[in-house]
């Protein structure tokens, strides 16, 4: 079995409304879609985004389910899963999240006004949970 982490991750909205779509759900907290997010990995040469493995194909698309809204003043909480078997991802590496945000659901359909939002810093652990 490949190693699972899952990162969680507090999305706050300061001025301005945050939407963000999700392909699934733990218990009712919304897991980011590939497809809208990465991981990148810190090297010497600055952030570069996580290279895939060659050795396990390429990583398919998921269906978006649903979108987290955040208003101004508020925070949300999302989840980031990933498998170390499928990324060049290697435990105590310094890793962030990287995903694509909308103000709404309108921009988002139209492809305009697009945004990322950046986790802190993280270890990456052998498996589980990353803060």
């Amino acid at each position: 079995m490949l190693p699972q982490v899952s990162v969680a991750l507090e999305i706050t909205a300061i001025e301005k409304p945050i939407a963000v779509p999700y392909c699934g759900l733990i218990d009712s907290t919304p897991i980011l879609c590939i497809q809208t997010s990465h991981i990148e990995i810190e090297t010497p040469q600055g952030w570069r985004r996580a290279p895939l493995r060659r050795t396990f194909g390429v990583a398919g698309a998921q269906r978006q389910m649903g979108l987290r809204e955040v208003s101004p003043g508020k925070t949300a909480f999302v989840v980031f899963n990933f498998s170390r078997g499928w990324f060049e991802v290697e435990p105590g590496q310094t890793l962030r999240v990287v995903l694509d945000a909308w103000p709404d659901e309108p921009s988002m359909m139209l492809h305009v006004d697009k945004f990322q939002l950046t986790s802190p810093p993280l270890k990456c652990p052998e498996s589980g949970i990353g803060y």
